[in-house]
């Protein structure tokens, strides 16, 4: 339960117990994960997600806990999330709402990324072949999840198609082994059928475990050797700056002001997406004006229910795969976009005092005998084939 170091939390919290499953325990390289939650069938889905991170009995430090409350029957009456001592009340989120599981489920998973420490968290798919350690750095719908199961169809050992860890102390990629969310159209490229009577669906996609698909495939570590980063053709035009898609629970015309009175920031659009709204913005530098308009999100108590980024073009997949040799100088600054906790990371704010270039420093170090590449996407098959010549040959 939430931490006895603020008992009036701690009681509230405990006052439910009659609403509460037993806990999920989880742990994360250095970091145990408690988990409660008063719906069974939410608690079911993570635990059936990440079995593999599962452990019994009491944990070995204290742990990170959550509190899930999807319902509004609590003492806050309304749905609300705990994390130790502190309280998200969701009072813009109605029971039910098609959005309240998305957002507590990437909450917890952006809570747990950024506490990590003995490991670099990335947003990136990796494979490994006879110890060799590839990562395939992309933002989302690029084809991570594609391209790693198809190299895994082709010999190579699955670690993860969409979460990375390169650890910190002995350079080595180890394996994020969740359930993969698979989308129709990947099982069709990549040829994998399977067992839909132990498949669950979720955010219109199939929850499928690598064992599913390839028995016996599912890798532990391996030696970082190739960092392969995917772009789309044409090049982004970097010059207008980065640009980011924010969802929102709700808007005001207060919040809105005061966005586009942050220095550099430059309001694109505001769309209304049923009861959410898409705000989408551009920047020069776009880590810093996130980090000011989370604050002014939590100033006007609005929920950021996801953030996307990228000044990249989507991939049509139809223009001939391509791979080109870039130097660390070039990698490195997209590598360093894709970590996952960005400012967040508990590493960067505790240890370096928010000081980015010790963090970019020490990930220079650790991927610096590595070797980089930018992969064109392309088709499949094509994009295959370039990473087995690199790797194989």
């Amino acid at each position: 339960m939430p931490n006895r170091n603020n008992p009036e939390l701690y009681q509230t919290a405990s006052s439910l117990a009659g609403l509460l499953t037993p806990p999920l325990r989880l742990r994360f390289y250095d970091l145990d994960v408690n988990i409660y939650a008063d719906s069974a069938a939410y608690l079911c889905r993570l635990q059936w997600m990440y079995r593999r991170f599962q452990v019994e009995g009491p944990a070995t430090r204290p742990p990170l806990e959550f509190v899930v409350l999807m319902r509004s029957d609590n003492p806050w009456g309304q749905p609300a999330l705990i994390r130790n001592d502190t309280v998200w009340p969701l009072g813009t989120v109605e029971d039910g709402d098609e959005y309240l599981d998305e957002y507590l489920y990437a909450k917890i998973l952006n809570e747990i990324v950024a506490r990590v420490r003995s490991h670099f968290i990335l947003h990136a798919g990796a494979v490994a072949h006879a110890d060799q350690g590839v990562l395939l750095v992309a933002d989302s719908f690029y084809g991570k999840t594609t391209l790693a199961l198809e190299l895994v169809r082709r010999g190579f050992r699955f670690l993860s198609d969409d979460i990375a860890a390169l650890s910190r102390s002995d350079h080595q990629i180890y394996a994020f082994p969740r359930a993969l969310e698979l989308r129709q159209g990947t099982l069709q490229l990549t040829g994998y059928s399977p067992n839909l009577a132990q498949t669950q669906e979720w955010r219109g996609k199939l929850l499928v475990d690598i064992d599913e698909l390839e028995p016996e495939s599912l890798g532990a570590t391996a030696t970082l050797r190739y960092i392969l980063h995917l772009q789309a053709s044409p090049a982004p035009r970097r010059e207008s700056g980065q640009i980011a898609s924010i969802l929102l629970d709700r808007m005001s015309q207060d919040f809105l002001s005061e966005v586009r009175q942050l220095p550099g920031v430059q309001v694109l659009s505001v769309e209304r997406r049923g009861s959410t709204t898409l705000l989408k913005i551009q920047a020069p530098e776009l880590t810093g004006a996130l980090r000011q308009l989370e604050e002014l999100c939590q100033a006007h108590r609005l929920l950021v229910l996801s953030i996307g980024t990228g000044t990249r073009c989507q991939p049509t997949f139809a223009i001939p795969a391509t791979l080109r040799a870039l130097s660390l100088s070039q990698a490195l600054p997209d590598l360093l976009r894709h970590l996952c906790a960005g400012y967040h990371s508990a590493v960067l704010l505790d240890e370096y005092k928010g000081d980015a270039a010790q963090l970019y420093f020490e990930l220079a170090g650790l991927v610096g005998c590595a070797h980089y590449y930018q992969l064109q996407v392309g088709p499949l098959e094509q994009m295959a084939d370039l990473v087995c010549g690199l790797v194989l040959n």
